[in-house]
């Protein structure tokens, strides 16, 4: 058996619930645990092919602990939405807000793996195209060409808020299939057309709701 590929997942100030995601993946652990050597929380900060970094610095002192990371890593990505918007999941969610930074503001990222929490079953996939040397971009489309791929009704034009038209898919409309709207978690795509969406949050009496998600994700309409 040859040497195995290092996966190591540190953590900042998050809710945990990402990595618990990635927990429940037992079928994917069992699949690969002769080729990957896998570490949670480590103490040690090693050499390693891929870094995930979960959650957001609120510490000064956690930078330079990040930079180590970022050091010791061929590759980093950031895990979840804590860590690549920082206190914004918090306000999301409606928790105590902690004053907090992304990790993209302290070192660079080879890929944000998006999500609150994320899908388990992505950061496999994430952890087999880096390894095989593929490259990974975020598709331009927003999550309601998931809600039309599930056929699943249109909130907005029921009157109600979503934030579907401008947030990155990937998610498989999973709050929907709740009945519950897209919060934006996974970002707003880059092309978004925030004014229009604005306008017609604004006519379905959701103004508020809307410019506190743009607020969290810093953009202007």
């Amino acid at each position: 058996m040859g040497r195995k590929i290092k996966i190591r997942v540190f953590k900042f100030t998050n809710c945990n619930d990402c990595q618990a995601e990635i927990l429940k993946q037992k079928k994917k652990f069992s699949e690969l645990k002769n080729i990957l050597d896998f570490k949670f929380e480590p103490e040690k900060i090693e050499k390693a092919e891929i870094a995930f970094v979960q959650g957001s610095i609120s510490k000064e002192q956690e930078i330079g602990r990040l930079e180590k990371i970022r050091k010791n890593s061929r590759y980093l990505i950031a895990l979840g939405s804590c860590s690549l918007f920082g206190k914004a999941i918090s306000r999301i969610s409606g928790k105590k807000i902690i004053a907090s930074n992304p990790i993209v503001k302290y070192v660079k990222v080879d890929y944000a793996l998006r999500g609150c929490p994320i899908i388990g079953s992505e950061f496999f996939e994430v952890i087999k195209n880096f390894i095989a040397g593929k490259t990974i971009r975020d598709p331009e489309i927003p999550v309601c060409k998931e809600c039309k791929a599930n056929n699943l009704p249109c909130l907005i034009k029921n009157g109600k808020f979503c934030a579907g038209p401008i947030t990155y898919a990937g998610c498989k409309a999973i709050c929907l299939k709740n009945n519950a709207p897209c919060v934006g978690c996974r970002g707003i795509t880059r092309d978004a057309n925030l004014k229009s969406w604005v306008k017609k949050m604004r006519e379905n009496g959701f103004e508020k709701e809307a410019l506190k998600i743009l607020e969290i994700f810093n953009r202007k309409p």
